[in-house]
């Protein structure tokens, strides 16, 4: 007894992935749906802070809470709550970047404020490479930003809202401080 051989499967016929948009298997060869883009809202803003150092390794920018706060002495990504002046959580962002941290490179971005535009412009600051919205959760916006070297800080960061951060870097693999108070 012969069976028939099966039909050709069309080619351009792809069957859905089953992790949909949220999948992250860079040779998957299913179908995926496209999400629609994200625009930044009136929202909290939290920043995961990158430095590219060009061999293809990254390092992250991280504060530690002071002990004063909910959640003191724990690491965090840096951002804050928005204030009733931001314009949204991109504005938030940036302006939580330059306080928080005194990374002068944030004032380079568009929309930064004046005044920390002007500061960034005076020093040694580079344009960051990128600067993005990535995630929405429920009280949040998520931003990446990849710096394009070590980034330039400045003094006089809001040192109340940190605290150091040196006892922790024998706890993290290759843990450095970072040339801003609080900060690893």
């Amino acid at each position: 007894l012969r069976l028939p051989p099966p039909p050709p499967a069309a080619a351009e016929e792809r069957v859905p992935c089953k992790f949909g948009a949220e999948c992250y298997c860079h040779d998957c060869r299913r179908e995926h749906p496209t999400l629609p883009p994200l625009v930044p809202r009136e929202a909290n803003a939290q920043v995961v802070v990158l430095r590219h150092d060009g061999a293809g390794e990254f390092s992250v920018l991280l504060k530690r809470r002071a002990a004063r706060m909910p959640g003191g002495g724990l690491l965090e990504p840096l951002g804050g709550g928005k204030r009733f002046f931001d314009l949204d959580s991109r504005d938030t962002a940036i302006t939580d970047l330059c306080q928080e941290s005194g990374l002068l490179d944030a004032g380079l971005l568009e929309g930064a404020p004046p005044h920390l535009s002007e500061r960034a412009r005076a020093s040694s600051a580079r344009p960051p490479l990128d600067f993005r919205l990535f995630h929405q959760s429920k009280r949040s916006d998520w931003y990446v930003l990849i710096l394009d070297g070590h980034g330039t800080f400045a003094s006089g960061v809001q040192g109340h809202l940190v605290e150091d951060g040196q006892p922790m870097l024998q706890e993290l693999h290759e843990g450095r401080a970072a040339p801003t108070p609080g900060h690893a």
